[in-house]
C-alpha cells in the first residue's frame, strides 16, 4: 500500500481543521468556464473528502523520518 503525504486541512471560514492523508490534486471545469482545484484527502477516520482550494487551506506536514536499524548476526 502506498504511503501518502500527511496534510493539515483548515476550513478558511471557521478555522476548524483536521489532519489526513493527501491523495491527489484534480481540477473540475464547468460549462461557464470556471475551473476549481480540488484535493482528495482521507481523514483519520478513513473518510475520503473533496476539499476545494477556495474553501480550504492545505498545510503539508513534514514527513516522519523512519529509523532503520541493522542487526549484525553474533
Amino acid at each position: 500500500m502506498p504511503e501518502f503525504r500527511k496534510v493539515k486541512v483548515t476550513v478558511t471560514r471557521t478555522g476548524k481543521s483536521f489532519t489526513g492523508s493527501f491523495h491527489q490534486w484534480f481540477e473540475k471545469k464547468y460549462e461557464d468556464g470556471t475551473t476549481w482545484l480540488f484535493g482528495l484527502v482521507e481523514n483519520e477516520k478513513g473518510v475520503m473528502q473533496l476539499c476545494d482550494f477556495q474553501t480550504y487551506e492545505f498545510e503539508f506536514l513534514p514527513e516522519e523520518k523512519k529509523e532503520i536499524r541493522y542487526f549484525e548476526p553474533s
